[in-house]
């Protein structure tokens, strides 16, 4: 009965001081404008998609010269996530199309970020930056003086003068709070997901449905840490103007400076060549491959008489130099791509010192927007052109057979119409839960020890 008692007191603050009601507009109107512009740019790159892949079919389709296409190669795109709407992620900053081709590894073109330099610098306006900067220090703005206001309005002492024990007052503080910002921000999430229906384009499953469900609890889950560290700052101060700056202090450093730190820590730590002494590398490996494949056939010239290879023998010849060449070019580049891997990975595991950190690994999971994504889709074009590499020496053996048979030159065009298609899978929900529950684990966990913190700092607080 006493803890509804305190809940109901904060709440009429809550609702009579418009508490409230400003969070609700402020978060409706920013949730509604990161909205609209993450779906103009998923209808955007959508479109992208959708041309390249028809452009792509119509390619296969048609009579085409594999020579030209297996050594210029093609480009295949990847798709935009839908959900990347909410939560952009690291996809401004990956590249969306990639070169396929036989003598080299799929090599990317640019990124999001070249198309829109402004996004690159500022960073991109969608719904994990409002949660964590905007609301996040809404929540601080909430509870700073929940102790230490009143103990300087002196109600503080005439509340528990009253026999109101002290957890009550304090887990009624928190409750009635966190329900005074979390059911306008809840409402204005739920407003701002009904908007995606409106936009050509967006379609929504099941499972897109239940990521977004979960998205609203990763949100509220490190909103509620918040509040928590800020009932926690209350009970460590006894005046207003030094728990509000305490509370600015915590706030800039959780949600600022440890994530950015943690990315510095990694680098320490797992310190990698620069991608431009990587790229200089693999220029060395077809520089040497080139010299190879000359040396090779003009050892074939002087052991024959200066006569050209028959198209079997030459194609033999080009085979086993691009074989090794891709060799050298694999191992050199898993070998960077495992030493950037664990970088990241520590810069992820280092950032889950903050809330802000195991708040935002766990909406790019969700979302699909995040590393392993980008790994996967990189993974899945390694094996495709691996695929391609033996349709391409398949075709090119068939065409020599039959040119030697038929004592004809070899055809420029092809029928490509049995070429395999490129597919990427988006990973299932049950493999991005397996990342996420962690992360909303320790938000739970945050969110205990805050409030267990403030808890014991109660207890011996001077409500004099």
């Amino acid at each position: 009965m006493m803890l509804r008692h305190v809940i109901a007191k904060e709440l009429r603050e809550c609702i009579y001081g418009y508490r409230s009601l400003l969070v609700f507009v402020l978060s409706t109107v920013l949730f509604g404008v990161a909205i609209y512009a993450g779906a103009r740019q998923y209808q955007a790159a959508l479109q992208e998609y959708r041309l390249a892949q028809t452009a792509h079919r119509q390619q296969m389709a048609e009579p085409g010269n594999l020579y030209a296409l297996g050594n210029f190669g093609f480009d295949l795109v990847k798709p935009p996530p839908v959900l990347g709407i909410l939560v952009s992620g690291i996809e401004p900053h990956a590249p969306r199309v990639y070169n396929v081709a036989i003598f080299t590894l799929p090599e990317p073109r640019g990124s999001s970020a070249t198309e829109g330099l402004t996004i690159a610098v500022l960073g991109p306006l969608d719904l994990i930056f409002i949660v964590e900067v905007v609301l996040g220090l809404a929540a601080l703005l909430f509870t700073f003086s929940a102790i230490c206001g009143e103990k300087e309005n002196g109600t503080l002492k005439l509340q528990l003068a009253n026999s109101l024990p002290k957890d009550i007052l304090l887990s009624g503080k928190l409750i009635g709070n966190l329900i005074g910002l979390l059911v306008p921000v809840a409402v204005s999430f739920l407003v701002a997901c009904l908007m995606l229906i409106s936009f050509d384009g967006v379609s929504l499953n099941a499972e897109a449905v239940l990521r977004i469900s979960l998205l609203g609890l990763d949100f509220l889950l490190y909103l509620t840490a918040l509040f928590a560290m800020g009932i926690l700052v209350s009970t460590l101060t006894s005046r207003t103007t030094t728990a509000f700056g305490l509370c600015l202090a915590a706030w800039v450093v959780w949600v600022a400076i440890v994530p950015r730190l943690a990315v510095l820590a990694a680098q320490q730590i797992s310190p990698m060549q620069s991608l431009q002494e990587f790229e200089m590398k693999k220029v060395e490996v077809h520089r040497r491959g080139s010299v190879e494949g000359q040396k090779e056939y003009s050892r074939y010239l002087q052991e024959h008489n200066r006569q050209s290879p028959p198209l079997d023998v030459y194609y033999d010849l080009t085979s086993r130099i691009r074989e090794r060449q891709n060799r050298e070019l694999r191992l050199l580049e898993d070998d960077y791509l495992q030493k950037k891997q664990r970088q990241e990975r520590r810069a992820v595991l280092l950032s889950r010192l903050s809330p802000a950190g195991s708040a935002t690994s766990a909406a790019m999971s969700l979302a699909q927007t995040g590393l392993e994504r980008d790994l996967r889709f990189q993974a899945a074009l390694g094996d495709y052109r691996s695929e391609f590499t033996r349709y391409y020496d398949r075709k090119t053996h068939e065409e020599a057979a039959h040119a030697q048979n038929s004592q004809a030159l070899p055809t420029l065009t092809q029928d490509l119409s049995d070429l395999p298609g490129f597919e990427f899978q988006d990973e299932s929900l049950a493999r991005s839960l397996d990342r996420t529950l962690p992360d909303l684990g320790l938000l739970v966990f945050w969110s205990a020890a805050f409030f267990s913190l403030a808890y014991v700092c109660f207890l011996r607080y001077d409500v004099r």
